[in-house]
């Protein structure tokens, strides 16, 4: 998806940035259906979030758009009332995305996969990340902890695991080093 700026998209601090859906099978067939949906609405070239009319049951008219403000404040109001239709709880588009970097934090299984999720959410660095996403509930922190408990219930499988766990350590401290050069 791109979200560039001199296309007439507006990011934060106007930055530029290419991004990509994960590719979930029910989310895949979700944004199919909702690019034929607005291509069939507004045409090939339209824009994959256009605006809404002020009421949200209709598209704006281009030149009827008004401001950066007015449109966001248009969508927020339309999202709404899509969700009391639909009779799902309201989550704000900030709250989405809120939910979106959450899902990646905790579903990244290495660092590698943390950090690729984190420049596709347009952070500069994946403190960033971690700042704002990467924090558990109480439930998660205990869900995890009972897991890996019930997991390495052998003195062997300890010993390895505290070795292994050393041994990442070790390696993210060289990597975080480097990262402050």
């Amino acid at each position: 998806m791109r979200q560039l700026p001199n296309e007439g998209v507006h990011t934060k601090n106007s930055k530029a940035i290419i991004t990509y859906m994960l590719p979930l099978d029910n989310l895949l067939e979700i944004v199919i259906e909702w690019t034929r949906f607005v291509r069939s609405e507004l045409g090939e070239n339209a824009l994959w979030y256009p605006n809404l009319s002020t009421d949200g049951t209709d598209w704006s008219k281009k030149e009827f758009v008004g401001s950066k403000e007015s449109r966001r404040h248009s969508f927020t109001r339309a999202l709404r009332r899509f969700c009391k239709r639909e009779r799902i709880p309201y989550r704000s588009p900030h709250k989405l995305r809120h939910g979106h970097g959450v899902f990646i934090a905790k579903n990244s299984a290495t660092f590698e996969e943390f950090k690729a999720f984190s420049q596709n959410m347009g952070h500069s660095t994946t403190d960033i990340t971690d700042r704002f996403y990467s924090k558990f509930s109480k439930d998660d922190v205990r869900v995890i902890v009972m897991r890996v408990g019930a997991e390495k219930n052998s003195l062997a499988d300890m010993d390895k695991r505290i070795l292994d766990e050393f041994e990442e350590f070790k390696a993210f401290k060289r990597w975080q080093e480097k990262q402050l050069k």
